[in-house]
C-alpha cells in the first residue's frame, strides 16, 4: 500500500521524507494519511527556501527576488508534516490542497507586434515558446490543423473549438481570454489560459496564437513560480497535441 510505505519511509529515513512525501503526492495518493509527529519539530528545521529566482519587471529592471518552485514544495512539505493533517478523500483528489499561484505576469502576456507574435522566453527551463529563438532550449515549433497533405481543410473557427474543447477538459485548466485578433496580415485569434497543478497549486500560463495563414498556431506555455518546472510545461503541451491529434493536428516540420 502506497501510503503504508509513506509512513514507514518518513520514520526510517528521517530528513530525506519531504522529497518522498512531495513525490509521491504529485503522483496521486489521495488515501487519508496522517504523518508521524515525532520528531518532526528537529526534521523541519533543516528545510530551508534558499533557492531564489530573480524576475524581470515590464521594463526589464530585475525585481526582489523570490522563492523558487522547489522551495515552496519543500516549505509546504513541512508545513504538511508539522500539522500532520489528513490528505484529500478521493472525490477531491483532483483539487489543490494549497494554493501558491503568483501574480499574473500581465506585462509578457498577449499578442505582440500588433497581434503577430507571443513573447520570447527567458533564459530558464520553465517557459517554452514558438517564438523564442530556434536554437535555444526554449524553443518548440507550432502546430498545424490543416497539414500538408490533408485529404479536407478546416476553418479557423472549427479549429478554434476544437482547442477550446481540449483546454476545458484537461484537469486544473481554464480559459481566461478568447477574442479575435487583427494584425497587418489578417484576422486570426488568441486564446489565454492558466493551468493550475492538482497538489501544490502552482499556476502556468498557456497561450495560442492563431495565424491568419488559416493553419499555423503559436504557443507559449510559462510558469509563474520557481525556476525548473520538472518539464511540466513541456509535458502540458505534449499532452494537449497528442488529443489534437485525433482532430488531425500535428508539429509543424514533425
Amino acid at each position: 500500500h502506497l501510503c503504508t510505505r509513506l509512513q514507514s519511509r518518513v520514520i526510517a529515513r528521517g530528513t530525506k521524507m519531504v522529497a518522498f512525501i512531495v513525490g509521491v503526492l504529485r503522483g496521486g495518493c489521495a488515501d487519508a494519511i496522517a504523518a508521524p509527529r515525532a520528531n518532526t519539530s528537529a526534521r523541519v528545521a533543516t528545510v530551508r527556501m534558499a533557492r531564489r529566482e530573480e524576475h524581470y519587471g515590464a521594463d526589464g529592471s530585475p525585481a526582489p527576488s523570490k522563492p523558487s518552485r522547489r522551495a515552496v514544495i519543500h516549505g509546504a512539505a513541512a508545513a504538511l508534516l508539522l500539522s500532520g493533517m489528513t490528505l484529500l478523500d478521493a472525490k477531491d483528489a483532483e483539487a489543490s490542497v494549497f494554493h501558491f499561484s503568483g501574480k499574473r505576469p500581465n506585462a509578457l502576456l498577449g499578442p505582440k507586434g500588433g497581434d503577430r507574435y507571443l513573447e520570447l522566453c527567458p533564459d530558464k527551463p520553465n517557459c517554452i515558446s514558438t517564438s523564442s529563438n530556434a536554437y535555444s532550449k526554449q524553443f518548440v515549433p507550432p502546430w498545424t490543423y490543416n497539414p500538408d497533405g490533408a485529404t479536407s481543410k478546416k476553418s479557423m473557427k472549427q479549429a478554434v473549438e476544437e482547442l477550446t474543447r481540449a483546454i476545458e477538459a484537461y484537469p486544473g485548466a481554464k480559459i481566461v481570454t478568447s477574442r479575435a485578433t487583427n494584425s497587418t496580415l489578417g484576422g486570426g485569434w488568441y486564446i489565454a489560459s492558466e493551468f493550475e497543478s492538482s497538489f501544490m497549486g502552482f499556476v502556468d500560463d498557456v497561450e495560442f496564437l492563431f495565424s491568419p495563414d488559416g493553419k499555423t498556431v503559436d504557443y507559449r506555455s510559462a510558469s509563474r513560480i520557481g525556476e525548473d518546472d520538472f518539464k511540466a510545461n513541456r509535458t502540458r503541451i505534449k499532452n494537449l497535441r497528442v488529443e489534437l491529434q485525433n482532430s488531425g493536428w500535428m508539429s509543424v516540420g514533425f
